[in-house]
């Protein structure tokens, strides 16, 4: 009987290890993303600027 309980909280365990690597993937793709969106915008032409 005990072991029955055993695999339950086991399997918790391995549940919140597991969310805990996907909060920190969703954390550093948002941080990629971010960087990534402000790297890629365009840089003001200096032939727009006199027009």
């Amino acid at each position: 009987m005990a072991g029955v309980f055993s695999d339950k909280v086991k399997k918790a365990e391995n549940k919140e290890g597991e969310i805990k690597e996907l909060h920190a993937k969703i954390g550093q793709l948002t941080v990629e993303n971010d960087f990534l969106s402000q790297a890629l915008k365009p840089l003001p032409c200096n032939a727009c600027l006199h027009a």
